[in-house]
């Protein structure tokens, strides 16, 4: 489309170019037939000029710069100090002019930074979007951390985790989009922008236990595999700031995460990755991998300072929990022994209040 005639243009050719420099000024340097074909020949006069964040250059008899030659093919050498800091542009040829522009995925940059600083500066919330939502404890827990936040949208599959979330967390979904669907069904674009997105994408497959279980030699065998693409796709289509990722240990290696990483990277992300111990936190001594990705420019210290650690398992007890509520089950009782004469190593673990430790509690259990 022509910004002036307002008229769809036959766009000829369209090329991605890393900037060169010349006497400390950046330039991207243009020849050959694809010059001729936009009917920039040899001694062509053209305008160049600023507009809407891009260089046009338009063939005119009276312009101010002219095309010159090298070995007999065309060549045009434009500084771009107008368009300000860039490392690459777009340009695209149509016939009598051509555009060179911030390339999409560097704008995309530059567009986040802006959106971000212009809602801290205003004093405006911070949008989360949150992807695997489960029962919102990740999205509450950033929610809290971020302080003046809340949240644009959840994507939740299973319809019992999300009515958990709507219950438990009203504070955190009000006012949210939530969507009961599967991750990779859903279409990107019809999410709202965020400035934070976080997600636990489903990590069975990936575990050790999982992939025995499953009988999986790679995480990427399972049925949820191709969801590091829609992930993927969410992040492109919201654009937030900053993602948060967490998986189970074994996730940093798989090609999935290896996907991640550089899609995230081509994006203009910058990525760190930290291995969470638990029980540096908690009672439950379960480790997790996180990644977290800025947008290039944004800077962020992951220096992670544990707060105050429970001491005993009574200390995080309901008080209101009737003393007879907590029992034994005989047939885990039965199960324990039998699995122990067998060599199995399943073993029943009892708690009591003084206990300085809890098992990991996995998403079957409950309190019976």
């Amino acid at each position: 489309m022509n910004p002036r005639s307002g008229k769809t243009e036959q766009l000829l050719h369209a090329i991605d170019r890393k900037l060169g420099a010349h006497k400390g000024a950046e330039r991207v340097w243009l020849e050959g037939r694809r010059l001729a074909e936009a009917g920039f020949t040899q001694g062509v006069r053209y305008q160049l000029s600023p507009l809407d964040g891009a260089l046009e250059l338009r063939l005119s008899k009276a312009g101010d710069h002219k095309v010159s030659a090298k070995d007999g093919r065309p060549v045009v050498d434009v500084l771009t100090h107008a368009l300000g800091a860039v490392e690459r542009v777009q340009v695209r040829f149509y016939p009598g002019e051509i555009r060179v522009q911030l390339h999409p995925l560097d704008a995309a940059v530059r567009a986040r930074l802006s959106r971000l600083n212009g809602r801290l500066g205003a004093g405006q919330p911070l949008r989360l979007g949150s992807l695997c939502h489960g029962g919102g404890i990740a999205a509450n827990a950033l929610l809290r951390g971020l302080g003046n936040a809340e949240l644009a949208f959840a994507v939740e599959r299973d319809a019992g985790y999300l009515a958990q979330s709507l219950a438990h967390n009203p504070a955190t979904t009000q006012g949210a989009v939530t969507l009961e669907a599967d991750l990779g069904d859903i279409d990107a674009r019809e999410l709202p922008e965020c400035d934070v997105l976080e997600a636990g994408l489903p990590c069975v497959s990936a575990s050790r236990a999982g992939r025995s279980k499953k009988h999986l030699d790679r995480p990427e065998q399972d049925v949820t595999a191709d969801l590091v693409v829609a992930f993927c796709d969410v992040v492109r289509a919201t654009q937030p700031a900053v993602v948060v990722l967490e998986n189970v240990p074994e996730y940093a290696e798989s090609a999935s995460a290896d996907i991640i990483r550089r899609y995230l990277g081509r994006l203009g992300y910058t990525v760190r990755e930290e291995l969470v111990d638990g029980a540096a936190w908690s009672l439950e001594a379960r480790q997790r991998w996180i990644m977290v990705a800025t947008t290039r420019g944004l800077e962020l210290d992951l220096q992670l300072t544990p707060g105050e650690r429970p001491a005993t398992l009574g200390e995080v007890l309901d008080a209101r929990t009737p003393a007879d509520a907590w029992r034994r089950f005989e047939h885990l009782d039965r199960k324990s022994a039998s699995d122990k004469a067998k060599g199995n190593r399943f073993q029943q673990r009892v708690l009591t209040p003084a206990a300085t430790s809890v098992p990991t509690l996995r998403r079957g259990y409950q309190n019976a």
